[in-house]
């Protein structure tokens, strides 16, 4: 099986198992593909806006239930909406990804990794790059429009400046950006 995914795709996938590698030893919190999702694509976000560069190149597409990279769906479908477990990482995090990156993707699960896949699905859809790129489909309806890296980009550095000026709830603290805008000066 770890053949399969590695290749030009890799780095989601390393992406991926250093989300699911911060889980403490027991496996809590426990994650399912549909949150795991979602947190990919807010580290894809947050490295955008940040370092001005993706993590990987994968699209990410607005599916039904918010953002999805389609490569990391495919690996993890077979599980339905089953936890994923330990034994299924395939990549080494820390060989493919920069210190920087993985910091970010650090913050990204300090910030998020507490949410659910239901909760990380409502928090998505009421953010700008699906909303945008689902358009007037109902929420039930189907598509997988690629959503632009550029809205992306442009929607978490305005999160960024956002939660710079003011303190608002849902959004990382200030300190918690600053310390980010920090790590990708370095």
């Amino acid at each position: 099986m770890q053949g399969m995914f590695f290749g030009a795709g890799m780095l989601i996938h390393a992406v991926a198992d250093h989300i699911l590698s911060k889980r403490k030893p027991a496996g809590f919190p426990i994650l399912r593909p549909l949150a795991l999702e979602k947190l990919v694509y807010y580290a894809q976000g947050w490295h955008l806006a940040l370092r001005d560069e993706p993590l990987f190149d994968e699209d990410i597409q607005a599916w039904r239930h918010g953002p999805v990279a389609p490569t990391l769906y495919r690996r993890f479908r077979f599980l339905g909406g089953n936890p994923i477990k330990a034994d299924r990482l395939i990549t080494n995090p820390k060989s493919l990804l920069s210190p920087s990156s993985l910091e970010v993707i650090d913050q990204v699960w300090g910030w998020y990794g507490k949410f659910t896949g239901p909760e990380l699905i409502d928090m998505t859809h009421e953010e700008r790059p699906w909303k945008e790129t689902w358009g007037t489909r109902p929420r039930d309806g189907e598509g997988q429009d690629v959503i632009d890296p550029r809205i992306i980009r442009e929607f978490f550095k305005e999160k960024h400046s956002e939660a710079l000026e003011n303190s608002f709830c849902g959004a990382p603290s200030k300190k918690s950006l600053k310390l980010l805008g920090e790590i990708v000066r370095v």
